[in-house]
């Protein structure tokens, strides 16, 4: 096998090589779109790939790759071959290339959020190198720099032949119990805050491509190198990958089986986790409601509701997930069926289907305790409109019964009204009868008076013989007395008319007396019939007697 390096492609023209795959010796390039990948693959390089220069945070050391090698082989007794840069990667390759029936290049990742820790560049040497099939790229693609969960869709099993050259790479999911950051910080000294710190489950995606090619002058059946590439594998896988050599037990099935068996442990606990967060909002939402004196003991609110649908959405996804693996480790028991090997991939395969029946029967409990919230929700939002409806009602009642007590008032009032007009129409009647009474001795008084008068103005005089005798200025004085009765008639006529004016052209008189008041001493518009002196705004309703 041929090891292109970056010196041996060159840079002009005529010494160009075609970057993989288009590199490929590639029987059915129609099948493919081999332009796109070549595309996607350098447009996606800064997501995908660790660039020493401009990548503010590596926990692997400033400048180096970090990849890592192990082989199975005599002559490959070390553990881990760091590999920090690409000569280094391409010069392990080759020593490997003959001498090792099992060969396994790293690619870790920082965090599940960062790029791969290999530059674009020596990747595409690997993949060159390597011969790697086309279809890798749908496994690479998934990692690299992540700003949402949508990868979480990518996954399955993809698989090529050429020429008796067996090519698999495959996609699957595994869970990680996590410490979690955002936890505050447990006070030590204080025995009541003394806890374990909060983990959390992160779901992780692994990558793995593996080929088996013969060695030159020899039998593929008998003498071959399995060579895999695992992107971004657990601490887990590359402990059990230790073990595996230390106990020369590092075959190609094997590494399959222990990829397959890792990726399977965890799922089991998480479920276990949800199933216990279910019961946990189920006893909730039973009891919710449950009174202890007037005082609700447990209350069920909006943030309980968010968790159940944000744990609904993490299961669905889980769903998903599982489904992926399980079609992922159907695939490696149909490849490895023929084998002569006790491997466990049906074991592993049962136990995923075992997994996602759990997670079918936790979901539909969600969604029984989902419906209780729902219900629960409607029961109160129901009770609420009760209520609300008895308070509208009551408070409607109280405003008719304040419009009754104020027309009950008004009438009282009006009735007191007309009782004071009566008293006062009495007391006027009673000044009238008087002021009649001084008339009729006015009437009687005032003539002799007059005339006393008269005679002590000695106009008129009678002589010893009984005769009246005739003053010159009788006359004048009879003169001047018609003439002052004449303006008194006149000024009293003008104040008459003036009154009656004042009574016809007044919009709001306080009284209107009409026959027959004199004589029953009350007023024929007072009381109820007449409520003009009331406020604007006052309505009177009276009651029947």
């Amino acid at each position: 096998m041929s090891i292109h390096s970056r010196e041996s492609m060159g840079t002009g023209d005529e010494d160009f090589s075609p970057t993989w795959p288009l590199s490929l010796d590639f029987g059915h390039e129609y099948s493919i779109d081999l332009e796109t990948i070549v595309s996607e693959f350098e447009d996606q390089k800064e997501k995908l790939f660790f660039t020493p220069n401009s990548t503010p945070f590596s926990p692997f050391g400033s400048g180096n790759l970090f990849v890592q090698g192990i082989a199975a082989g005599a002559n490959f007794e070390e553990a881990w071959a760091d590999l920090e840069n690409e000569d280094a990667i391409l010069d392990y390759l080759t020593k490997t290339t003959s001498n090792a029936s099992v060969r396994i290049l790293v690619i870790p990742k920082a965090n599940s959020w960062r790029e791969l820790q290999i530059t674009w560049e020596s990747m595409e040497s690997i993949l060159t190198t390597l011969q790697v099939m086309p279809q890798f790229w749908n496994v690479l693609r998934t990692f690299g720099k992540k700003t949402t969960d949508e990868d979480e869709s990518f996954g399955g099993i993809y698989q090529s032949d050429r020429s008796g050259f067996p090519e698999l790479c495959y996609l699957v999911k595994h869970t990680e119990k996590k410490f979690d950051l955002k936890t505050p910080e447990v006070d030590s000294n204080n025995d009541a805050g003394a806890s374990d710190p909060k983990y959390k489950w992160v779901n992780r995606g692994m990558g793995v491509y593996h080929q088996t090619k013969g060695i030159e002058g020899h039998d593929l059946t008998h003498t071959h190198t399995d060579t895999f590439i695992l992107l971004n594998p657990s601490e887990t896988v590359k402990k059990l990958l230790l073990a595996l050599k230390e106990k020369n037990a590092l075959t190609a099935e094997r590494v399959h089986e222990l990829i397959a068996m890792t990726m399977t442990t965890q799922w089991k606990n998480l479920i276990l986790d949800w199933e216990e967060e279910v019961v946990i909002h189920t006893k909730k939402a039973i009891l919710t409601g449950n009174k202890k004196g007037n005082v609700d003991t447990i209350q069920f609110d909006f943030a309980d509701n968010q968790s159940l649908y944000s744990l609904r959405d993490k299961m669905l996804r889980l769903d998903s997930l599982l489904g992926i693996n399980d079609g992922v480790f159907a695939g490696l028991q149909e490849r490895f069926s023929g084998t002569k090997k006790n491997l466990n991939f049906d074991s592993i395969q049962q136990e995923t289907k075992l997994q996602r029946v759990r997670l079918d029967n936790t979901l539909k409990r969600l969604e029984g305790c989902a419906a209780l919230i729902r219900s629960i929700i409607d029961i109160r939002m129901t009770e609420l409109q009760r209520e609300d409806n008895r308070l509208s009602n009551e408070t409607n009642a109280i405003a008719h019964r304040r419009n009754e007590l104020l027309q009950e008032q008004a009438l009282k009032d009006a009735k007191e009204a007309r009782a004071r007009n009566q008293i006062a129409l009495e007391e006027q009647l009673k000044d009238t009868k008087n002021a009649q009474t001084f008339t009729t001795l006015a009437f009687v008084f005032i003539p002799a008076t007059f005339a006393a008068q008269v005679l002590a103005l000695e106009y008129i005089t009678i002589d010893e013989h009984n005769k009246l005798h005739f003053k010159p200025g009788l006359y004048l004085f009879l003169i001047l007395t018609v003439i002052c009765i004449v303006i008194s008639a006149g000024v009293w006529g003008a104040m008459v008319l003036i009154k009656k004016d004042e009574k016809v052209t007044d919009p709001n008189p306080k009284f209107s007396q009409g026959a027959g008041d004199e004589e029953n001493g009350l007023l024929s518009s007072s009381g109820v019939d007449n409520l003009s002196w009331l406020p604007p705004s006052t309505s009177i309703t009276p009651k029947a007697q």
